[in-house]
């Protein structure tokens, strides 16, 4: 096994081995020649076809730049090379212009879509340095309720540049959030989007939270939990909020699935059920959190303790309520 303290040397060597055109080209034509059958076997490519394939007309150089991939990137066998997983995640990445395109987009326009806070048009889609952002013309938006929102703010967060290919804002809007959610469930099994490394998972509280105003001057949220998820292998650190985690967990999916909302496939439309949610911070040291969520004249509490299980505290039914009055 791998240990943590080895990633260091690993990294610096394998970044030393792309810093080349020559070699990135080399990546890219194992890349092209893929199988697209259902047979997922790699079929080797000769050293002869790799450097008739290449850039180079040396074959001692070739032979050079080759031999700096194999390990990380390149597997060599007596007929030939194959990418490694690294090798297909770093062509995927060249692709998709992760790693070579810097797109911006400003204020877009994104048609036929209301703001689920006020039920306005005028939503618009912009994009920088891998951030998505929605904003609402009309409204504050989820502003001040997210510590990534500005006023008018909808939807925030990291998506490749490869997801503006071929949709049009209107179709981003509904899809940014469900690849969000994949990323996110991703996290609450453990696992890191970026590396698929080991995650640990805190629950985390505002050390001096006073959201009377609507924020908290200190966290800028609405609420004064998160949890904060570090991979123990890449170190990738992410934020979520702990309502968010909430909804995923059995008492709370099946209490928002029974009022027609899917956590597995939520829509932006269901973003704006955040407004009608409540938090107790109950304890300190160790941290414990009640959340009582709203839908349809309905509510369920639960709490979450500092190991982020979650029990239910109360349920009630505004029809149950009603017939026995």
């Amino acid at each position: 096994m791998v240990g943590p303290e080895d990633n260091g040397t690993r990294a610096g060597e394998a970044f030393t081995a792309l810093a080349n055109e020559h070699r990135v080209r080399i990546i890219e034509i194992l890349w092209n020649r893929r199988s697209t059958t259902p047979d997922p076997s790699p079929t080797p490519m000769p050293f002869s076809d790799l450097f008739e394939a290449s850039d180079l007309d040396d074959k001692g150089q070739f032979n050079y730049h080759l031999g700096k991939l194999v390990g990380p990137f390149l597997a060599r066998s007596v007929d030939g090379y194959t990418l490694t997983y690294a090798g297909k995640t770093i062509a995927r990445a060249v692709q998709a212009g992760s790693v070579t395109d810097d797109p911006y987009v400003e204020a877009e326009p994104v048609e036929d879509r209301a703001c689920p806070y006020c039920g306005e048009q005028g939503i618009t889609m912009g994009y920088q340095d891998g951030i998505v952002l929605f904003s609402c013309t009309n409204c504050e938006g989820m502003a001040p309720e997210s510590p990534m929102a500005q006023p008018g703010a909808i939807q925030a967060g990291s998506i490749p540049a490869s997801a503006l290919i071929d949709r049009d804002p209107a179709e981003l809007y509904d899809d940014a959030i469900l690849w969000g959610n994949h990323v996110y469930m991703t996290l609450l099994h453990g696992f890191c989007p970026a590396c698929a490394g080991a995650i640990d998972e805190e629950l985390v509280l505002c050390d001096d939270h006073d959201a009377s105003a609507g924020a908290c001057a200190s966290c800028g949220d609405r609420f004064a939990s998160r949890v904060r998820y570090e991979c123990r292998v890449c170190g990738t650190v992410e934020w979520g909020t702990l309502w968010g985690r909430l909804a995923y967990s059995e008492p709370v999916f099946g209490f928002l699935y029974a009022h027609g909302v899917n956590p597995l496939r939520p829509g932006a439309e269901d973003l704006a059920l955040s407004r009608d949610l409540t938090e107790e911070v109950t304890a300190v040291d160790p941290p414990a959190v009640e959340y009582e969520f709203a839908v349809g004249g309905d509510t369920l509490r639960v709490r979450v303790d500092e190991m982020l299980s979650v029990s239910t505290v109360g349920q009630s039914s505004e029809s149950s309520e009603k017939s026995g009055a």
